[in-house]
């Protein structure tokens, strides 16, 4: 496969947001103290368990289209629904993209539980989407800086799973990719292993445009983006 481009970024290059994982735990302010300790030790600890990888392919102009509710990515066609077509429907091409912080880190979770400490393991687990998800914009900001580059214009950032796109559709998006792309592989219900990975599409194009995420219009309460957005609008 031609115009793949892989990383390995080393965890300062992140910006992990505490008040993101404060967020999710229900916290948009005064968080107890005893959970801010805990937050900061099993960061340093995450810092040495996760293993980094991110990558991309970069799909030229008229790789990519959006029509009549659909994706079109080289050869594969996507049910991307209203949400996403939305945001989309200008492409010309796209970076489809993977990154993952490895299995180190569902091992280090795991062992709280294993180890009759819930309240750690499932702060440790929030700091490994937290990461994940800082990973993903590191990457982003990669491609956009590609974009500019190439002199055309990307949009968000959006991946199966979410704004009614099925997860399902990930063997379709990981089609384009080598295989074992920054280290992923899917079972057969299409999740994504190691856990804690991230995978999806940038729109590009002349006409695109960033767009925040259209949150007020999607249903699903466990996206990480209601809750950050939640999070941010109670600050």
């Amino acid at each position: 496969m031609k115009d793949i481009f892989s990383y390995r970024p080393v965890f300062n290059e992140l910006r992990v947001n505490k008040e993101n994982i404060f967020g999710a735990m229900g916290y948009e302010k005064n968080t107890p103290e005893q959970y801010i300790q805990i937050t900061d030790k099993l960061l340093k600890e995450a810092e040495h368990a996760a293993e980094l990888q991110a990558g991309y392919r970069w799909l030229s102009p008229g790789s990519a289209k959006a029509e009549h509710g659909k994706l079109v990515l080289v050869d594969q066609v996507f049910e991307i629904r209203k949400i996403i077509y939305s945001q989309l429907h200008l492409l010309d091409g796209a970076a489809v993209f993977a990154v993952s912080i490895g299995s180190g880190i569902d091992n280090w979770s795991r062992k709280f539980f294993e180890e009759d400490e819930p309240l750690a393991g499932y702060i440790a687990d929030l700091i490994g989407s937290e990461i994940a998800e800082a990973l993903a914009d590191w990457l982003e900001a990669k491609i956009a800086a590609h974009a500019l580059e190439l002199g055309t214009k990307h949009s968000n950032r959006y991946s199966p799973g979410y704004c009614d796109w099925s997860v399902a559709e990930q063997h379709k998006l990981f089609s384009l990719l080598p295989d074992n792309f920054c280290g992923v592989r899917l079972n057969n219900s299409g999740l994504m292993v190691p856990q804690k990975s991230i995978s999806g599409i940038v729109g590009t194009g002349a006409k695109m445009k960033w767009r925040e995420y259209p949150c007020d219009r999607c249903s699903l309460e466990t996206c990480y983006k209601q809750i950050h957005k939640s999070h941010e609008t109670a600050s």
